[in-house]
């Protein structure tokens, strides 16, 4: 959508040289390929989840597609992931919606560090920054700490009806000072006692040898190549 912006933007009279005539229409042709594949995915995700019997294998390898398609977009990369979560959760596969949640708050957390990252690199070529140009960056940022620590929240949540205790402690450690630093005492409060009857329910596991547990072992297998048909670049 960019390329096709700047053509609009350069030529102006609509008549362009043959190589940008060839850009041009090479990225028209990517950009309806995409719009078509999202819509195809989006009519079949919603075609099978109105079926009394579907292919829940097929709608989460749709889900995956979609978000990998927008991961240049962390919004609506974000949205995607969400949506692949819930189906996760509703699925009972809380590892898989816990994992889908700690990728989204790694993605707002990637947006503070380049925002504070730009604002360092602005300040040392304007030789400093005032205290309200810190003080916007600060207001700026909130919304999206806020995203962080709702999402490593449920991440938590997820990961305990797993019984993958020690990934949940582990993501209580990134959790704890962001909420400290924001200051929120009734979440910490909560986080704290959470993470108690995790460690209550850890120790108690190890005390049985981790019966039943899977110990956060997860495998994901997919095939590639021509040789595998219809299969080709579907994962499981």
């Amino acid at each position: 959508l960019v390329q096709l912006n700047d053509h609009k933007t350069s030529d102006k009279d609509g008549e362009g040289s043959g190589s940008e005539m060839i850009a041009f229409k090479t990225a028209c042709r990517i950009v309806i390929s995409k719009v078509m594949t999202i819509l195809k995915y989006s009519v079949e995700i919603r075609r099978q989840s109105n079926l009394e019997v579907y292919d829940k294998t097929n709608i989460e390898h749709l889900l995956i597609s979609l978000a990998t398609a927008f991961i240049h977009i962390p919004d609506i990369h974000v949205t995607h992931l969400r949506r692949l979560a819930v189906f996760h959760a509703s699925e009972e596969h809380y590892a898989e919606a816990g994992h889908c949640y700690l990728t989204m708050a790694q993605v707002y957390s990637s947006l503070i560090e380049g925002k504070t990252r730009n604002h360092d690199t602005l300040a040392e070529e304007t030789h400093g920054s005032t205290e309200a140009g810190k003080g916007t960056l600060s207001k700026d940022l909130h919304p999206l700490r806020l995203q962080v620590c709702r999402f490593l929240k449920l991440a938590c949540e997820m990961l305990d009806h797993a019984r993958l205790y020690e990934k949940c402690n582990h993501t209580y450690m990134k959790l704890i000072p962001m909420l400290n630093l924001n200051r929120n005492w009734r979440e910490l409060s909560l986080a704290h006692k959470h993470l108690h009857e995790v460690f209550e329910a850890l120790a108690t596991s190890e005390e049985k040898n981790n019966e039943g547990r899977l110990l956060g072992c997860y495998y994901r297998i997919g095939f590639y190549g021509p040789m595998f048909g219809g299969r080709d670049g579907r994962e499981w």
